[in-house]
């Protein structure tokens, strides 16, 4: 044989050998990722399961005080079944998408704990037009999250303590002070209330540390998930094949992606400390704001304002201290602004309340039982009387600052002169 020919032939077998060699090889990667992707399968499938079995445990748990799970809604009333900001399940509490609020309480419900009418208000009743009526805004706390009735709500318990009032639950879980201003001036402000009362802060301020602060909706809660979904389905439905296919594992792998984001903010936490300090900041100061102009529009509508900050039981909790001291960081901003916005304002974290706001009245960190929903309602209804807000007052005579007890200006004028 020729040189030249063996030359050929061992060219022809060097690239037949590189041919195999090459299929093997993509064999072997073809196999390793079939086998990376059922792995996350898997995976994905297990933390579904565990998240299935972990809700069984916490209904089990708390069988003897219901928690509300919750399910959000279109406005038509179509039930949003895809996994859905802090919601997979389906909850017996119904969530209604809004324009302008972004969700809020589905009118029309009855369940065996709670009852909701057809204006979205908490255990509502035929109206008295001889009591004042008062608007109650706030989150799960002014809610009611876990009570067994309407009536042993906050707002029940202060028509007990002030028979002449009419307390419109207007609470909405999760609700932040931005969708609470919202509300009152789109909605609740035309119920021509004599008084307003917010029960609220701990909404606020935990957004202070959300790793997506920055790109937060400050005062108005979820709307940024809500925002991030919309892009995806976007890009999932109106992209070239290509980029829809590079985007499936965020609908393949929702559990594992979720799993992954809260591990990398709890090793990012303490990276975070001095950007929460300043998040607590913006945080007071935008509840602050948006507390002075809920203010403004219930005087516009002729009533008077309260603003009751929630207690949160970390303050007193050592296990819980760097959320406690957060928490009183955020109270101090947001409670100076508003004095000097002369905003009435009362703080049940005071000390002066812990004697009445037992640590045993907190099922959880926020939210109080029956107990504590009377302790808290006597304490403001004292409070009430004490500023004289629903109308047994002349109102020339009141200064709106609360830090004169609602003495009036010319009785002040007096005591100087002297």
């Amino acid at each position: 044989m020729s040189i030249p020919n063996k030359l050929n032939r061992y060219t022809v077998l060097r690239t037949r050998a590189r041919f195999f060699l090459s299929r093997a090889l993509l064999g072997k990667v073809l196999f390793a990722g079939a086998v990376a992707f059922l792995g996350l399968l898997v995976v994905e499938g297990s933390l579904e399961y565990y998240g299935v079995l972990q809700e069984l445990r916490m209904d089990a748990a708390q069988a003897h005080r219901p928690f509300y799970w919750w399910s959000f809604h279109t406005y038509s009333g179509t039930r949003l079944k895809e996994h859905f900001p802090g919601a997979p399940h389906e909850g017996i509490l119904k969530l209604q998408l809004t324009p302008a609020m972004g969700y809020k309480n589905m009118p029309n419900q009855k369940t065996a704990y709670f009852s909701i009418d057809g204006s979205g208000l908490r255990g509502s009743r035929s109206p008295n037009n001889a009591a004042s009526r008062v608007v109650l805004l706030g989150g799960s706390t002014a809610f009611g999250t876990g009570l067994d009735s309407d009536a042993q709500t906050f707002a029940h318990q202060i028509e007990v303590v002030l028979p002449k009032t009419r307390v419109l639950n207007a609470g909405v879980i999760g609700y932040e002070s931005g969708q609470e201003l919202v509300y009152l001036v789109t909605e609740l402000i035309d119920q021509r209330p004599a008084l307003v009362i917010t029960l609220d802060g701990v909404n606020d301020f935990a957004e202070s540390y959300q790793p997506s602060f920055d790109r937060m909706t400050h005062g108005f809660a979820n709307f940024n998930v809500i925002d991030d979904q919309i892009a995806a389905a976007e890009k999932q439905f109106s992209r070239p094949l290509i980029e829809k296919l590079l985007s499936l594992h965020k609908f393949l792998f929702i559990s594992l992606e979720e799993r992954m984001k809260l591990g990398a903010a709890a090793i990012s936490f303490p990276l975070r400390q001095g950007k929460i300090g300043e998040n607590i900041v913006i945080a007071a100061r935008n509840y602050a704001a948006n507390i002075h102009k809920m203010s403004g529009i219930a005087h516009y509508g002729g009533a008077r304002f309260l603003c009751v900050i929630q207690p949160f039981r970390a303050l007193n909790n050592r296990d819980d201290e760097r959320f406690g001291k957060g928490y009183r960081k955020f109270i101090g901003i947001a409670g100076r602004e508003l004095h000097r916005q002369k905003v009435a304002i009362m703080n049940l974290n005071s000390t002066k309340y812990n004697k009445y706001l037992k640590p045993s009245f907190f099922m959880d960190e926020v939210h109080l039982d029956y107990r504590g929903n009377v302790a808290m309602a006597r304490l403001v209804a004292e409070r009430i009387r004490k500023l004289r807000l629903l109308g047994w007052f002349r109102e020339t005579q009141l200064n709106n600052g609360p830090e004169n007890g609602g003495r009036s200006r010319g009785r002040s004028r007096r005591r100087r002169s002297r």
